[in-house]
Parts: C-alpha cells; sequence; structure tokens
C-alpha cells in the first residue's frame, strides 16, 4: 500500500504539522490542522515527512527533572506519585477509557537534576487531542511538585575564572 495512514487519520509530519488527513491521492495529500488550517503537500514530500499515524494509538513520552534534595524518596514514592497525579488528572482531558497505560520510571542521576521518563499511551480515538494531552502531561506534574514540595530545578551555569 502507498500510504502509512487513510483519509480521516490524525497524523503527526516530522516537521511539526499535526492533523487530520482530508484526503490523499499519488499526488498530493491534503492535511487539515487544529483550527481549520489546508495544508497541501505532495505525496512524495509527505512520505518523506514520515508521517506518524495518531489514530491508532500513540503514545506521549516526556523527561521531568527534579531537584537532587529529594533523593532519598526519587526510586520510591515519587515515581508512584507522579504516576498517580496523571492517572487522576488526564480525564480532565479525555475519559479514562482512553489511558491505555502510565510510566513514571526514575532513569539515572543527570548533572543538575533527578531524572524520570514519563510515558503515557493512549487510545486512537483521542489523536485529535495529542497537543492538548502534551500540554496537560506537563501542567500535571508541575502541579504534583507543587503538591509535594518537590523543586524542579533550573540549569545552572558554573563559571571558572582562569589563573592571571
Amino acid at each position: 500500500e502507498l500510504f502509512p495512514c487513510r483519509a480521516g487519520d490524525w497524523i503527526r509530519l516530522e516537521d511539526g504539522c499535526f492533523g487530520r488527513v482530508a484526503y490523499q491521492t499519488p499526488r498530493m495529500v491534503q492535511v487539515v490542522e487544529l483550527g481549520g488550517a489546508q495544508k497541501m503537500v505532495q505525496t512524495e514530500a509527505f512520505l518523506a515527512l514520515n508521517p506518524k499515524t495518531l489514530s491508532t494509538g500513540f503514545r506521549i513520552e516526556t523527561s521531568f527533572g527534579i531537584d537532587y534534595r529529594h533523593q532519598a524518596e526519587c526510586t520510591t514514592t515519587i515515581p508512584a506519585k507522579m504516576a498517580e497525579k496523571l492517572k487522576n488528572g488526564l480525564p480532565a482531558t479525555v475519559e479514562e477509557k482512553s489511558i491505555k497505560n502510565i510510566s513514571v520510571t526514575f532513569t539515572h542521576a543527570g548533572s543538575s537534576s533527578l531524572d524520570y521518563r514519563v510515558a503515557v499511551d493512549f487510545d486512537g480515538a483521542v489523536a485529535n487531542r495529542h497537543p492538548f494531552l502534551e500540554d496537560a502531561i506537563a501542567r500535571l506534574l508541575v502541579e504534583a511538585c507543587n503538591e509535594n514540595g518537590w523543586g524542579i530545578p533550573f540549569q545552572q551555569i558554573t563559571l571558572h575564572q582562569a589563573g592571571d
């Protein structure tokens, strides 16, 4: 089959374009973005942008870091509390049955933060909500930090002055 998606599918292209495929022919693909803007792309260029079909299900994955002062609980209670916040908060954006899996995993101790990989799997039926779900995940993680007193570090710059 020529196309990795069908008319009606929600897709994301490598150039950042997000929208619903209105139609596709061997020559052209029309994508309707949120808000109604229509983008026409030659089929060859469309395929070169590696369209990702979200209508079949998708994962939103992000990294999130907290301050080192929370090291004692960074692998135990913190990931569980973050996941619980997502589980309780995401149904305000999409139906609970559309959320297939939530995973919060401590990945490593970074140069200025204790870092987590956050992954949430969704049913393709809510693909049109993708950008709002990205925002909701970020907001809920910050809210979890605020509610639990976890600091979010900022990038620190250390300057070294050369000796005379």
